[in-house]
């Protein structure tokens, strides 16, 4: 019989060795349609805002060194990100690329987005905090 901990480990592995079938595929997002990947939501708009002037460089839309922040785009030539200086704490960046692009993380699914777009990145609020703060898994 195999201790808690084995079994723990043994499920860890498995969620560690993900699969081609764990790439949701998005070839067709009308704008204001938004996909969910952990704490991180990714919504399809027509342009980027106008307040969205800061250009990132940083692929990794969700801050924080840990498994769980590890929110990453691909890297590819027509991508922009850009952030406004005067994002709230729910407020992520703007991703405007002209080609498929992917977003991925260990834990969750990962996504591959057709043909590109622009996409405002959201956090999901903590409601366990008085203020307004976001949610890091």
């Amino acid at each position: 019989m195999q201790s808690v901990l084995e079994v723990h480990n043994n499920i860890k592995e498995e969620a560690d060795q993900k699969s081609d079938q764990d790439v949701r595929v998005i070839s067709v997002m009308e704008v204001g349609q938004v996909i969910r990947q952990g704490d991180v939501y990714m919504e399809k708009i027509e342009r980027v805002p106008d307040e969205y002037t800061i250009p990132m460089t940083n692929l990794q839309v969700a801050e924080g060194t840990t498994k769980g922040s590890r929110h990453i785009l691909s890297s590819v030539p027509s991508m922009k990100i850009f952030e406004s200086p005067n994002a709230g704490p729910l407020d992520g960046p703007v991703v405007a690329c002209h080609e498929t692009f992917d977003l991925t993380h260990p834990e969750h699914a990962n996504f591959s987005f057709i043909g590109g777009g622009t996409f405002k990145i959201t956090y999901q609020r903590n409601f366990q905090k008085e203020e307004i703060a976001r949610v890091r898994d």
